[in-house]
């Protein structure tokens, strides 16, 4: 009887895990990347104040680790256009030095919205503030 009770016991901890083998762990945690990181890339510029950019160009907006941005147009009825850069982004600016001839003009855009597939931006035009959209570009 006393060896019937004792078993009983251990099988009711192995049911409740006492004793258990298997440690409990926890989910690995979620990376969440920074703003600054999430801007590396390739970037193809999808809208303009809501309206889509025409078929016949296309611009691609490339940021760097490193600081370094390059702008490229390409278009059907003009050769294409490159500016190559620095950026700095501080809190939700986002500070572009072209590189001579096209520098030393600091141009300043807001950062709206950045995630692992869009870029939307807010920059000042000459007469109002413009919305620029982007997608992100795997590098075709």
């Amino acid at each position: 009887m006393k060896r019937s009770k004792l078993s009983l016991v251990f099988l009711m901890m192995g049911v409740a895990g006492v004793g258990s083998a298997q440690p409990e762990t926890a989910p690995p945690p979620r990376e969440k990347l920074t703003p600054a990181e999430l801007l590396v890339g390739r970037w193809r510029l999808e809208k303009v104040d809501g309206r889509p950019v025409p078929p016949t160009a296309v611009e691609f907006l490339t940021f760097t680790a490193k600081g370094r941005v390059n702008f490229l147009v390409r278009s059907l009825s003009y050769p294409d256009e490159a500016i190559s850069g620095s950026y700095k982004l501080n809190g939700k600016i986002i500070e572009f030095c072209p590189d001579p001839p096209a520098g030393p003009k600091t141009v300043e855009r807001t950062l709206v919205v950045v995630t692992k597939t869009r870029l939307i931006t807010q920059e000042r035009g000459p007469d109002r503030m413009r919305l620029i959209e982007y997608v992100r570009d795997e590098g075709r």
